[in-house]
């Protein structure tokens, strides 16, 4: 196979898809590989040199060999010659960007093949060429950069960027312990939320060294309210309705979970022995109507034990709602993942030791969820054993939650 790099045209582009690395890795097994020169690379003519494969000048790809391969990353220039490669880069043709006819029609005179790599995806669905760590890596660096800046110009606008050489000078100039020093504010540093990319169920911290920008994980709900929305665009019906429908009637919980304030039910407080009706305390649920996609459930311990039950009949292939495969991506912990490290799965927080409100006998193989006002549960899945607590904590005003793990360890005993 013969696969040959072209040299990127659009202004400011000096991203390349295929490394030097990456060529002698190719070469190694077999593949031709052809590079074009370029003064705008990341990578110099001289590094693909000695990665061993032919350079050509840059645009000659329109009279390369018709078996060649034409790897690129971002848009052709605009032209009106047919197009007889087969080409893979992004081409940003299929969602009404301008000139996408012309391109097309382009590779239908040429009989040529375009492989879009926003479309190219695996047998499960998933792109297979997608933004990666570093796309990540530099959003967040940058984002940090500009958030330096505003401490100390807060009525100027960010200047331009400029592209770093290396990964080294980037992290030099962002970090803290570099020349941002002066910019660090005394009340604190900025808080940082990973998100996991759909199918990794446990970030890759080992990543996230270079230097001071990660420091750790924390829960948002921000993916759970997202999803929610998505869903109610989905099957054109809001939340609620929704989760009824699905969930709560074809597992018969019709009575035993609600939602606020839609259906107010009241019950006397054993300690105050006055009446107490649900209210919703999660500010986010609040402030978006009452129910979201990660708060404003109401419900009995039954309820939630029903719930789980469900869970654990997927987990061994027969639940009528829940496939196996689901349960096993949206639940199943990473086995390698480091006791000591917090981490999510796609759907629940998981043990950490030491420190865990699981307290101290569920195993790293358990999962858990744990609500603003106290509620959660929490589920060993090597011990095939769950506890449920459903408690108010924000009645007696926030009180700390130390409680959650002594009941655990009493109860895991």
């Amino acid at each position: 196979m013969h696969i040959w790099l072209r040299s990127e045209t659009k202004l400011g582009e000096r991203r390349t898809p295929l490394t030097p690395g990456a060529v002698r890795i190719l070469i190694e097994n077999d593949f031709q590989v052809t590079v074009e020169s370029s003064e705008n690379r990341i990578f110099s003519d001289d590094d693909y040199k000695k990665a061993g494969c032919e350079l050509v000048p840059s645009g000659s790809w329109k009279n390369a060999p018709k078996d060649a391969w034409i790897l690129g990353l971002k848009e052709l220039p605009l032209d009106r010659f047919p197009l007889t490669h087969k080409h893979i880069y992004f081409a940003h043709a299929y969602k009404d960007q301008k000139g996408w006819l012309e391109l097309l029609k382009r590779f239908e005179n040429g009989k040529g093949v375009l492989y879009d790599l926003e479309y190219l995806t695996d047998d499960a669905g998933r792109r297979v060429a997608a933004f990666g760590y570093w796309a990540g890596f530099a959003g967040a660096a940058v984002a940090l950069m500009v958030w330096q800046y505003q401490k100390t110009n807060p009525k100027l606008v960010f200047p331009k960027l400029t592209p770093f050489e290396n990964v080294e000078s980037f992290i030099k100039t962002v970090s803290f312990k570099g020349p941002a020093e002066k910019y660090r504010d005394p009340r604190g540093d900025p808080e940082v939320v990973l998100f996991s990319p759909l199918g990794e169920k446990t970030p890759d911290r080992s990543r996230t060294t270079m230097g001071d920008i990660f420091q750790q994980v924390l829960y948002s709900d921000l993916g759970y309210i997202v999803l929610g929305k998505i869903l109610e665009k989905a099957y054109q019906t809001n939340l609620k309705d929704l989760f009824f429908k699905k969930i709560a009637t074809p597992l018969h919980l019709e009575d035993a979970i609600f939602f606020c304030p839609n259906k107010i039910q009241k019950s006397q407080c054993v300690f105050s022995e006055k009446n107490r009706k649900g209210v919703v305390q999660d500010c986010n649920a609040k402030t978006l109507g009452g129910a979201c996609g990660h708060a404003g459930l109401f419900g009995t311990a039954k309820a939630i034990h029903n719930i789980l039950r469900e869970f654990r009949k997927a987990s061994f292939g027969k639940s009528k709602f829940i496939s196996k495969k689901s349960f096993v991506t949206f639940c199943k912990p990473d086995p390698k993942r480091r006791v000591s490290e917090r981490v999510f799965t796609l759907g629940f927080d998981t043990s950490t030791q030491p420190g865990s409100l699981s307290g101290k006998f569920f195993s790293k193989n358990s999962i858990g969820h744990l609500g603003y006002t106290g509620t959660s549960f929490w589920w060993d899945l090597e011990k095939d054993v769950w506890i449920i607590l459903l408690t108010n904590r924000l009645y007696f005003g926030g009180q700390p939650e130390s409680f959650r793990p002594q009941i655990h360890d009493d109860l895991m005993r």
